[in-house]
């Protein structure tokens, strides 16, 4: 089986575990629909299905799909920011993510303004400033964790190990797509492996968090 075959098959895997976590997390809404991190993460799924299969249908149709990037980079970090504001109980660590989200969007509407057809190619530093202040979210949570009761470790866990690796892999697919096509596509395979997780860990989420009627978070 080739690299290409494998990014394929992880390709239609991740889309099949997107419909079960939408599936999943939809059984829940009945008992959980008034808990504010339950709906961030179900309009998370749903949007990330609607990209997902709105890329998929452009990539058959041969047509430029890349810009879609932008609009996922956007929608996650606004959602996963509200997720831990809404988790931090510290004052200083709301006012961290309060400014960072400030910054963040600042800087991207600056950019955008300056050169607007940058929305349209893949755009590194979009990457960085809507991973890098998420990943210190998920460590800011890890180490909360450690004092209090831990809540929603799952998708913390897949959130810092996802946006960590996918970072990092999309600095070096930047570079290394035009030295070795064969090495990129193998870079992007583990990407798709890595979102898989990404997606396991939110079931997990679901089933830890959401799937019995005794309501574990307020």
């Amino acid at each position: 089986m080739t690299i290409t075959d494998l990014n394929n098959v992880f390709q239609y895997l991740t889309l099949g575990l997107l419909f079960v976590n939408v599936e999943l997390y939809l059984r829940s809404h009945n008992l959980f629909s008034k808990v504010m991190a339950y709906n961030l993460l179900i309009i998370y799924i749903i949007l990330n299905l609607i990209n997902s299969l709105t890329i998929e249908y452009l990539y058959h149709e041969r047509i430029e799909n890349l810009y879609l990037s932008n609009f996922y980079l956007i929608f996650q970090f606004i959602l996963f920011t509200y997720f831990y504001l809404h988790l931090f109980k510290n004052k200083k660590q709301k006012i961290y993510v309060k400014a960072s989200f400030i910054i963040v969007i600042l800087i991207l509407m600056i950019q955008y303004i300056l050169t607007p057809l940058s929305f349209f190619y893949f755009n590194l530093l979009e990457v960085l400033l809507t991973s890098f202040p998420l990943i210190t979210y998920s460590i800011i949570h890890l180490y909360n964790s450690l004092v209090t009761e831990g809540k929603f470790l799952y998708i913390n866990a897949a959130i810092l190990i996802y946006l960590t690796a996918s970072t990092l892999i999309f600095i070096l697919g930047n570079y290394i797509r035009g030295i070795d096509r064969e090495l990129a596509r193998g870079i992007w395979l583990i990407l798709k492996i890595l979102y898989s997780i990404f997606l396991i860990l939110l079931t997990l989420e679901w089933k830890n968090s959401f799937s019995s009627h005794k309501m574990k978070v307020q």
